[in-house]
């Protein structure tokens, strides 16, 4: 009887294993699949889209890594994405889709100072 309990007990063990290295796997891949190169037209083809799943999500790490930067004009940021799709005196928000660790829907904020200058970038949920 022991070596039965025994038994079973390592065989649950490897079930537990084998979904913890499942799920650690998937996690990743959905964290490496909203990465990508920044494409100014492809952001831009998105304004107004109501989109679960929007590419600009995966193109936020390079968009902030290599094209903006705190002290750009709204201008230049404008130029480079487009019209946000929400608007208020000091802040632009552009529409990221939902989030790919829940249902929370994501927006990529840039504030901005008095002069119209980037003071703050950041990816706020809802």
């Amino acid at each position: 009887m022991d070596a039965r309990r025994a038994g079973g007990k390592r065989r649950w063990w490897r079930v537990a294993v084998v979904v913890a290295l499942l799920a650690g796997m998937g996690t990743i891949l959905m964290v490496n699949s909203r990465k990508g190169a920044f494409d100014s037209e492809l952001w831009q083809a998105q304004r107004g889209k109501d989109e679960r799943h929007n590419p600009r999500g995966g193109m936020v790490t390079d968009l902030q890594q290599t094209h903006l930067r705190v002290g750009m004009s709204r201008t230049e940021v404008q130029r480079l994405l487009g019209e946000p799709d929400r608007q208020q005196e000091l802040r632009d928000m552009y529409e990221l889709g939902v989030s790919p660790y829940g249902i929370d829907f994501e927006y990529f904020v840039i504030d901005y100072d008095n002069a119209g200058k980037v003071t703050q970038l950041r990816i706020n949920r809802s």
